[in-house]
């Protein structure tokens, strides 16, 4: 069984339409949309620009006698990369995050000289976006710029290519770390950090509801 947004239990998803209780598609996109709003209630933490080759970490090689190693030799400089990126934007004293994150990460890729030049040129190639935020994430880990990277609840990320609209000028990444508010009260279509990290409110859009009680605001 789930919940509705409204407290109504009802059968687990069975797919599209409105068979027997279940979530029709626009229900289901408002009950999400609900859901993400409440990682908008945050605070940037850290913010970080790690300029190298976006390397993806995952793909093992296998060396003899039951030992396995990174494949791609440009793990290792990207990481170095991003550790060193961190460290300096954190400064020092710094006190690893604690409570949920959210993680947002842009990545820069070199731009292809067969990339079109007069319309928009996707990074629709791999490497996969899971495995630059596995080697990224870890570096994060390295430079504890957080107590574990367990702390993580949500990610944003994209991959794009040098020249396009949100690219950094080189290869990289633009990192950025948010706290988000764990103490949050709703009262019917808004949500208020009550802690001591904020005091703003975050009004959620008109089209959705409450994502604790499912009524309108």
């Amino acid at each position: 069984m789930t919940i509705t947004a409204a407290g109504r239990p009802h059968p687990t998803w069975a797919g599209e339409g409105t068979q027997a209780g279940g979530l029709t598609p626009a229900e289901s996109a408002r009950l999400l949309a609900n859901m993400f709003q409440t990682f908008a209630v945050s605070t940037l933490a850290l913010e970080i620009t790690a300029y190298g080759i976006p390397a993806a970490q995952g793909s093992k090689r296998h060396i003899g006698h039951g030992r396995l190693i990174e494949q791609s030799k440009a793990v290792r400089p990207w990481r170095a990369a991003v550790k060193a990126a961190a460290e300096e934007a954190m400064g020092s004293p710094w006190t690893p995050l604690d409570g949920p994150i959210r993680l947002d990460v842009l990545f820069t890729r070199r731009r292809p000289a067969s990339a079109p030049k007069r319309r928009r040129a996707w990074a629709a190639t791999s490497p996969d976006l899971d495995k630059y935020l596995r080697s990224t994430g870890d570096a994060l880990t390295d430079a504890r710029v957080w107590v574990d990277d367990g702390r993580v609840v949500a990610i944003n990320t994209a991959k794009v290519l040098v020249g396009e609209p949100g690219a950094l000028d080189q290869p990289g990444a633009l990192i950025r770390v948010w706290r988000l508010h764990e103490n949050i009260e709703h009262t019917h279509g808004r949500l208020i950090a009550l802690d001591a990290l904020a005091s703003s409110v975050a009004a959620l859009p008109g089209n959705g509801g409450c994502p604790r009680c499912g009524e309108m605001p």
